[in-house]
């Protein structure tokens, strides 16, 4: 029998492995795909691997948001920011469990966003699912919004 982990959310530590499924499973699809992670994510302690997420990173599957050091305390850019800049420069679509509800009337084309193109997920083992309905049974379809 397979060991498996836990990729959930309510996991403390951020999963690299979860992540790189993630990754595989819009590549394998033939989508061009790249995640965002906040930088210090790639400290010990703060992810499941932080070498594995220093080599997403090296072969272009992730980008860091930027922080900065200043008299030892880190200061972090916000990702949900950098996520909502490359999704509109790209015409991406965001997976995320994250609803964004914080940026909503800021900028016209993020709402757009927002309200067409971010699509949740969840884990089952080492298996990643992206709902059929990510709007209800009313809204479009997962293949409507990926492959626009």
């Amino acid at each position: 029998m397979k060991k498996w982990k836990n990729h959930s959310l309510l996991k403390k530590v951020f999963s690299v492995e979860g992540l790189k499924i993630a990754i595989e499973y819009f590549e394998e699809k033939g989508h061009e795909v790249v995640a965002v992670v906040p930088q210090f994510r790639s400290r010990k302690n703060l992810s499941t691997d932080p070498e594995l997420l220093r080599d997403l990173n090296l072969k272009g599957k992730v980008i860091f948001s930027p922080a900065k050091n200043i008299h030892g305390f880190t200061l972090s850019s916000y990702d949900d920011l950098l996520i909502m800049q490359v999704a509109e420069k790209n015409q991406g679509v965001i997976i995320s469990n994250d609803n964004f509800a914080d940026l909503l009337g800021q900028n016209i084309q993020w709402d757009t966003i927002i309200g067409t193109r971010v699509v949740g997920f969840t884990w089952f083992k080492d298996q990643f699912f992206l709902p059929l309905d990510p709007y209800g049974r009313d809204g479009p379809r997962i293949d409507d919004i990926l492959y626009q």
